[in-house]
C-alpha cells in the first residue's frame, strides 16, 4: 500500500511561485503579490477553505474571486500533480511542461 501526503509551499516564496505559473485563472503575478502579502504562508489554505476572504485583497473584486474559485476546484489534481513534482525538485516551469505534455 503506498501512502501520498500533500505537502503545500511552506514559504512565501514557495507559495508566490506556485500562485504565479499561471495554473489558477484569475491569478496571475500581479495579484499572486497582492494576495500572498495580504495572507503571507496562509495564502493557500484560505484560497481552499475560506475564498472569500479574497474580497479584501485590493483590487480583487466579486468576479475575480469566484474565478478563481472556480478555477481552483479545476485544477486540484493538477495541484497534486505539480507539489509532488516540486517536492522532487522540478521547477515550477518544468512541472508545468510535464504536465501540459
Amino acid at each position: 500500500m503506498e501512502l501520498f501526503e500533500e505537502t503545500l509551499p511552506a514559504t512565501v516564496f514557495g507559495i508566490e511561485k506556485y500562485l504565479g505559473s499561471g495554473l489558477i485563472k484569475g491569478i496571475g503575478p500581479k495579484f499572486t503579490k497582492k494576495i500572498v502579502q495580504e495572507f503571507g504562508k496562509d495564502t493557500l489554505e484560505i484560497i481552499e477553505t475560506d475564498p472569500d476572504r479574497l474580497n479584501t485583497v485590493p483590487g480583487i473584486g466579486r468576479t475575480r474571486v469566484e474565478r478563481i474559485k472556480q478555477s481552483w476546484q479545476e485544477q486540484k489534481e493538477i495541484k497534486n500533480i505539480m507539489l509532488f513534482l516540486q517536492g522532487h525538485d522540478v521547477s515550477t516551469s518544468h512541472a508545468t511542461k510535464i504536465y501540459k505534455t
